[in-house]
């Protein structure tokens, strides 16, 4: 009888110490505003949809608290309130948080986004081309770019920026570089490319680039770039000065002439 009793007393002991996790957090009191994006790399990609408020708090590292399941059939969110830090970085902004998506293939999802009580449905549409959001509904979220193209497949694209419009001929020399290495035109959709825009069947150009002139390109290149980080880094050597250059490929490459200009 002790004995049980001693046993007893253990068991209630170590269920007393046990510690319950509890997740304090400030409720949505805004519109979540929602926006795919999808990362290029070697050898896959991957897609996120990335989650903010509407509106601005005091700190810009408030931070959204979110659940997630995803299915070979479905994809569920649910944002479960904003993350108040302990230490606050000291600029406006709005609460964020991103949501990857493992595995995604080219399907159709069924979609759920829960806010509260808010339930918003819909479809998101997965092809080789694009990505689309197709919501039956829209309760407390924002929908910003309901259509995500994805770069193609043997693509390059870049931005040469200048101060001075008498370097336009060196611009133009190292654009008719990138061709003879094997670069062609292609005719790319008009849309959201996420690292770029295409408007009227062309590029559009930055915005706040930091340069008075800028010249952009996209073009279809097939095989090793090497050759292209090759041309970007002698002309950023050999005209730095006169240029800033920086080309991206569709397998996550970057070459970036203010870096290769110091190998």
């Amino acid at each position: 009888m002790k004995k049980a009793i001693f046993i007893l007393v253990i068991i209630l002991s170590s269920i007393s110490c046990e510690k319950t996790t509890r997740h304090e957090y400030q409720l949505i009191d805004s519109d979540i505003v929602i926006r795919m994006s999808e990362k290029l790399g070697n050898p896959t990609r991957s897609f996120k949809f990335g989650l903010q408020t509407d509106k601005a708090y005091p700190c810009i590292n408030y931070s959204l608290i979110t659940n997630s399941i995803t299915t070979t059939e479905k994809i569920s969110i649910e944002v479960l309130g904003i993350n108040t830090p302990t230490i606050c970085f000291t600029a406006i902004g709005p609460a964020s948080s991103a949501i990857p998506v493992t595995s995604i293939q080219n399907k159709t999802y069924d979609i759920e986004f829960k806010i509260g009580t808010n339930i918003s449905t819909g479809k998101l549409i997965c092809t080789s081309n694009e990505f689309k959001l197709q919501m039956n509904d829209l309760l407390q979220i924002k929908i910003n770019g309901p259509v995500l193209k994805r770069v193609p497949v043997n693509t390059i694209w870049g931005t040469v920026g200048y101060h001075n419009s008498t370097s336009i001929d060196k611009i133009n020399e190292f654009i008719s570089s990138i061709k003879t290495a094997g670069a062609s035109e292609v005719t790319l959709e008009d849309g959201n490319y996420n690292y770029f825009e295409i408007e009227n069947g062309k590029i559009k150009e930055p915005t706040n680039s930091g340069y008075w002139f800028t010249k952009t390109f996209v073009y279809k290149f097939s095989g090793d770039k090497n050759p292209i980080r090759s041309i970007v880094k002698d002309y950023s050597k050999n005209f730095g000065d006169l240029m800033s250059i920086s080309v991206h490929g569709d397998m996550g490459e970057e070459f970036l002439g203010w870096i290769l200009k110091n190998e």
